[in-house]
């Protein structure tokens, strides 16, 4: 009897907490209802009845699926969100997902390798086994904030322009008026 190939992966946990961006951003609530409630209440609200294979339906007031074309429904809003992108979604659902979300990785520790005898009894010759563990529950965090906003960005090309080049906006303005004045007065020599 063969043994069977075997691969290992090390899972790892990133999570990440980001700044909201424009009308598509994040929700900075950490408290809030998941995203995914959001989508169901979205779906349940379309087809005016609970689907009971989504998680947290059968919702208070909200009749269960029964008939065909019910279902035929739901297949046609779980398609138009499943092949839209994620700023569509997040616009027909009318909500935000969380800026604290985790993102998990899996890389392989070894070569895939035929492993030294069968773990269990019923076996194929030509199977895998995968094992997937964590490295003892540590995760890496990763916080994004604002450094560098645009008065800060107006207040370094006023410092800029006063170090550097000896002005400020009140002499770039004089400097546009003389100018502005040099040419009105070559126009009205030209007359």
């Amino acid at each position: 009897m063969y043994a069977p190939f075997e691969q290992s992966f090390l899972l790892s946990r990133t999570r990440w907490s980001v700044v909201s961006r424009g009308k598509a951003g994040c929700d900075p609530d950490p408290g809030r209802a998941p995203l995914i409630d959001c989508i169901n209440k979205h779906i349940e609200s379309e087809l005016g009845c609970s689907v009971p294979t989504l998680k947290g339906s059968w919702s208070a007031g909200v009749e269960p699926c029964v008939a065909d074309e019910e279902y035929g429904r739901f297949y046609k809003v779980g398609r138009n969100l499943t092949y839209s992108g994620e700023t569509d979604v997040i616009r027909m659902v009318g909500c935000r997902p969380s800026c604290t979300f985790n993102e998990y990785a899996a890389s392989p520790r070894h070569q895939l390798q035929r492993g030294s005898k069968p773990i269990l009894e019923n076996q194929k010759a030509n199977s895998l086994l995968l094992h997937f563990w964590f490295r003892s529950g540590r995760y890496l965090e990763k916080r994004e904030y604002v450094v560098y906003d645009i008065n800060s960005f107006i207040a370094d090309i006023g410092r800029y322009l006063g170090l550097l080049l000896g002005h400020s906006i009140y002499s770039i303005l004089c400097s546009f008026d003389g100018i502005w004045s040099h040419t009105q007065c070559l126009k009205s020599m030209q007359k």
